[in-house]
């Protein structure tokens, strides 16, 4: 996680942030230095020395290097099956500091995490004698995390009986003569920590050639990379602290902070007072703003006119409207008159002097005519509505007499003041909470 997690944390629960001695988080800050990759230091530690040297992180030239390196820390987290890294040991107090860490085995071979073991011999009258600098940390093939020192017996292995989980974050601490080790649980919220005796005789500092490794050890049973995992965070804190207090600092290993700024109120306090003019207090003004629209029609409504014919047959000498339309605007012309056949229709109505000629009863084809309104609505526009309120306040034009008029001032009250927090989310805990079942079936 960011490392403002980690200054947050050591800041609240350490009081300062001056006594970690480094930090590195494998997601920031690669660098190369003579064609080798370098982690740097990075705040909250401030001491400008401890810079991280992968040892595999190297190539003709720097680019080489840089593409190495960020091979080895895909996924930001350090390749320990792949590379160890090393860095200066000198001036950490080894009987007086906190190691916190957070780390994914992936096989069941024991190896080392950190170490910085050094085995002197001095001979002396023809016996040689041992003693020692640094420890190494590991973890064996039971899945345990184990001390390695060297005593007036020869080596010196304490194991823990912490039970680990595929990924952890642990601590290691070192008072004087008691090592403590612990393992955090950010979903559960809790740890489990024990604590040994240790001759801390055997634990001098570093000196000034002297090297701490990552992932692999001066003084091991088997040397080159022992250990097959990942380191993802790693942090050297002076001074040895209660497993509490480190489990705070680690929560910053997957934690985020959150800020929620604070609250404030504005208002007028008086001052004093002036001798001034006092005026009416009424409408001073007015505040005209829109509130709406209204759409109404450009024009009325059009009605258009029309005639439509039809062909049907009646009874010859009945009536009928005959229509004409008369323009492309509609005018039209209606009559009504009598159907008549145009030839033929007539037949006398006897033989005698007064006999007449009549009509036929035969049909008559005709076109009739209906008159036809339709109607249409024409485009609309929209007039804005407006909405006037009066404004109020003193009206200076017209001034009532002399009075004391208020001074007043601004002031500004902090009612909430910043909250800064730190979550870890049940996805980034989840895969550090304990796992009995899969390191014993794997046993």
């Amino acid at each position: 996680m960011p490392y403002d997690a980690v200054e947050f944390q050591a800041a609240r629960h350490l009081g300062r942030t001056s006594d970690v001695v480094a930090y590195y988080s494998f997601a920031y800050n690669n660098e190369v230095a003579g064609n080798t990759g370098i982690v740097v230091n990075q705040y909250p530690s401030s001491t400008g020395n401890y810079d991280l040297r992968i040892l595999s992180g190297t190539g003709v030239n720097a680019a080489a290097a840089q593409a190495a390196t960020t091979a080895l820390t895909t996924g930001n987290k350090l390749n320990l099956s792949n590379s160890n890294a090393s860095t200066s040991g000198y001036g950490v107090r080894f009987t007086d500091s906190s190691f916190l860490f957070s780390f994914e085995k992936v096989d069941k071979a024991d190896g080392v995490l950190f170490g910085s073991l050094k085995r002197i011999v001095t001979p002396y009258l023809g016996t040689d004698y041992i003693s020692s600098r640094g420890f190494n940390i590991g973890v064996n093939s039971r899945n345990r995390l184990f001390f390695q020192s060297i005593g007036n017996d020869g080596d010196k292995i304490i194991t823990s009986d912490l039970e680990l989980a595929n990924r952890n974050v642990c601590s290691v601490s070192i008072a004087g003569s008691e090592l403590t080790f612990a393992r955090y649980d950010f979903g559960g919220n809790y740890f489990e920590s024990q604590s040994f005796f240790v001759d801390s005789r055997f634990l001098r500092n570093n000196e000034a050639a002297d090297t701490v490794y990552l992932g692999t050890s001066d003084n091991y049973y088997k040397g080159g990379r022992t250990f097959s995992g990942y380191l993802k965070e790693f942090a050297v804190i002076s001074g040895a602290y209660n497993p509490s207090t480190l489990k705070n600092i680690a929560s910053g290993f997957l934690g985020s902070l959150s800020v929620t700024p604070a609250v404030y109120t504005t208002g007028y306090e008086i001052t004093g007072y002036t001798v001034g003019a006092l005026y009416a207090t009424g409408v001073t003004g007015y505040n005209v703003s829109i509130t709406g629209n209204l759409a109404i029609p450009k024009s009325g409504i059009h009605k258009t006119y029309g005639v439509t014919t039809s062909v049907t047959s009646i009874q010859e000498g009945e009536s009928y409207v005959r229509g004409t339309l008369l323009n492309a605007m509609g005018d039209y012309s209606l009559e009504k008159v009598g159907a008549l056949l145009v030839s033929g229709g007539y037949s006398t109505t006897g033989d005698d002097a007064f006999s007449t000629r009549g009509l036929t009863t035969g049909l008559v084809s005709v076109t009739g005519y209906t008159h036809s309104i339709s109607y249409s609505t024409p485009d609309t526009e929209n007039l804005a509505l407006y909405s006037i309120t009066p404004l109020t306040g003193a009206m200076t034009q017209y001034p009532t007499g002399i009075g004391r008029v208020p001074l007043t001032r601004q002031v500004i009250t902090q009612i909430s003041p910043p909250i800064t927090g730190l979550s870890i989310p049940v996805s980034v805990s989840s895969p550090y909470q304990f796992n009995y079942l899969y390191y014993k079936g794997e046993r």
